[in-house]
Order: structure tokens, then C-alpha cells, then sequence
């Protein structure tokens, strides 16, 4: 059996190259950065505030690197060259 002919749970659920379908199955699964702590655990644990600067700090260089590869793509989009041999 090759690769190709391996049953998946996406085949089975008829999402096969559609991504409005994907993302319409699939709900958002909020990811470890995405969460913050609950009230009552940042009362608790004196490290939290840490934790949360640490969330700040990651969002904000993430959307640092974001603007930078966007601008990284369209300066390459604007300036292609077509050589010739």
C-alpha cells in the first residue's frame, strides 16, 4: 500500500483539499501562549506576574517577526528581476 492510498481521518471526513471545509471541522485549539492565567493562581503562585511579562514579551516579538516577513515578502514581490543567460 503506498502513501497516497493510507486511509486518513481527513478522507474520511471528506475535507480532503479544501480549506474552508478544514477549518470549519476543526475547532481552534487555543495554544499555550494564546491561554493567561486564571485570578486566583496568579494570587497564589508570587512567580505569575513573571509568567505573564514573559506572554507580553513573546507577543510582542511575535508580531515584531510577523511585520518583518511581511515586509521581507513584498519587498521581494516588488523587486523581482527576470535573468537572462
Amino acid at each position: 500500500m503506498s502513501i497516497k492510498n493510507l486511509p486518513c481521518r481527513a478522507a474520511a471526513n471528506g475535507a480532503l483539499n479544501n480549506p474552508q471545509q478544514r477549518a470549519q471541522q476543526q475547532p481552534k485549539i487555543p495554544m499555550p501562549t494564546d491561554t493567561t492565567l486564571p485570578e486566583q493562581l496568579q494570587n497564589i503562585v508570587p512567580d505569575s506576574k513573571l509568567v505573564t511579562d514573559l506572554q507580553n514579551l513573546e507577543f510582542q516579538i511575535d508580531t515584531i517577526m510577523h511585520e518583518k516577513k511581511n515586509k521581507a515578502k513584498q519587498f521581494m514581490l516588488e523587486n523581482q528581476t527576470v535573468w537572462l543567460k
